[in-house]
């Protein structure tokens, strides 16, 4: 899965011969890819982390948490149902299983430097995950709550702090910075293409095609993502989230359970 996936780009990096030094900036899952992939790999020299999750299958109830304070009326049983069908889903079709996507697990045994990142108002992935994983974290460490949620650009300080950090951390001579680039980047992640300001890919004589890069992106993980999955998330219970309008959830008669088993979650 992703970590497999960021390994083989930071082997490929390392042969080129040209990268002597390599730091991880990921937000929403990027960050979780990163601190899971930094376990095993101390060569790393620093990770920013913005808006990770603790655990997956946390973050999934969680949400099912929301959606029932938003007019849901689903009875525990049917959660459970509905998790357990994803966890078969994911582990037929990507060959991992759902728990573990829980870099809390991996949290004691990382000592990369990391700046953890949340922002305050943040109702998709909480920023008690992001404290979670600052309080186990082995590693050194610092925790920077910002204003806004999940999707909202990240202050000035942050990318100047972010700036220092990355440079102390990977040892980067203040000679070779590039003359009049700004860590703001025009308030977007460092490799968003940005033709404003700031340290950006036209800086370096690039294009966003050059790098099969949309250029409209902002920050990977979007607001119409957060809706995706929100929608799913209904649609599993079969209920519509801009409605309230609780439906029969749309499952076979192979995934509800044996009337004892529903006796049971129903008293529990």
């Amino acid at each position: 899965w992703e970590r497999d996936d960021l390994r083989t780009v930071i082997k490929h990096l390392r042969a080129s011969g040209r990268v002597a030094t390599i730091a991880l900036w990921g937000r929403s899952m990027g960050a979780v890819c990163a601190l899971m992939h930094s376990s095993r790999d101390p060569s790393i020299a620093a990770i920013v982390c913005d808006s990770a999750f603790a655990d997956l299958t946390q973050l999934a109830e969680e949400l099912v948490d929301r959606a029932r304070a938003n007019g849901l009326a689903v009875p525990g049983f049917v959660v459970s149902i509905a998790i357990r069908m994803v966890r078969s889903s994911v582990l037929k079709a990507a060959k991992f299983k759902l728990e573990d996507v829980a870099p809390v697990t991996v949290a004691e045994s990382s000592f990369v430097p990391t700046l953890f990142v949340a922002a305050k108002q943040d109702d998709f992935i909480a920023p008690h995950h992001s404290e979670t994983l600052h309080a186990k974290y082995a590693g050194d460490k610092n925790l920077v709550l910002v204003e806004g949620d999940h999707n909202s650009p990240r202050p000035r300080f942050l990318f100047d702090s972010a700036a220092i950090f990355l440079q102390t951390c990977m040892h980067v001579p203040p000679s070779w910075a590039i003359p009049g680039a700004d860590a703001f980047n025009s308030g977007v992640p460092p490799w968003i293409h940005s033709d404003s300001a700031g340290l950006n890919l036209a800086d370096l004589g690039l294009e966003a095609s050059d790098v099969g890069l949309d250029p409209t992106a902002l920050t990977g993980t979007t607001a119409d993502t957060d809706g995706r999955v929100q929608a799913t998330l209904a649609n599993v219970f079969g209920y519509d989230h801009r409605h309230a309008n609780p439906g029969p959830p749309d499952f076979s008669d192979d995934d509800l359970p044996s009337p004892e088993h529903q006796r049971r979650s129903d008293a529990a």
